[in-house]
């Protein structure tokens, strides 16, 4: 009898809010490897979704993310319509650059960010040590890149890599609620915005 495996990925439509879910599976690299295919396809399918105005991204199990490839990335930082992420627990390394990658960072107050790769001999990827630099300047980027640290949500949000504070367990609501907020404003001038925004950036 073949093994029964949930689902890497969740997602549900509130109002106009697609909320996706990514299940916490750093420990087993191909249900990872599922995972990233799996939020490819349903961002896809909410990019696509006029119904839907704009896109929360969430973890499960004390996790935001963790491990994943430029192919996520590339979706995110393209994608048409605002992306908030909703941090609980830890976002470490790909999950650190991730929640960057997206318009918005709403994190709990015992939320933890990080850039650990150099700890195991290797540079951060998917863009961590630049969306680092862009958010929290030259020095903070080398301290927390150079020694491996976890940032707390405080030090995070005092650096610019968060948005929001809220209370733990809170996160994935207050970003359905922004996303509510901001998916009922002129969508042109939301357009406009996000891409003025990403081009100083860049």
């Amino acid at each position: 009898m073949a093994e029964r495996v949930a689902p890497a990925v969740r997602t549900e439509v509130r109002g106009h809010v697609g909320v996706v879910t990514m299940a916490h599976l750093e420990s087993r690299k191909p249900l990872n490897l599922r995972l990233e295919q799996d939020l490819v396809e349903q961002l896809q399918v909410l990019e696509r979704d006029p119904a839907v105005f704009a896109v929360v991204l969430a973890g499960t199990d004390g996790h935001f993310m963790t491990g994943t490839t430029d192919r996520v990335f590339q979706v995110v930082r393209q994608f048409a319509k605002p992306v908030i992420a909703a941090v609980e627990g830890h976002a470490l390394g790909g999950g650190c650059a991730l929640a960057l990658a997206c318009d918005i960072v709403i994190a709990a107050e015992d939320a933890r960010f990080g850039q650990p790769e150099i700890r195991a001999g290797i540079l951060p990827g998917a863009s961590g040590t630049q969306r680092l630099l862009q958010a929290a300047g030259r020095y903070k980027t080398l301290l927390w890149c150079l020694t491996g640290d976890t940032i707390p949500a405080s030090d995070a949000y005092l650096a610019n890599l968060v948005s929001e504070l809220v209370p733990p367990g809170q996160a994935q609501e207050r970003a359905i609620e922004l996303a509510e907020q901001i998916g009922g404003m002129p969508p042109l001038a939301v357009q406009g915005i996000r891409e003025a925004v990403r081009l100083a950036a860049g």
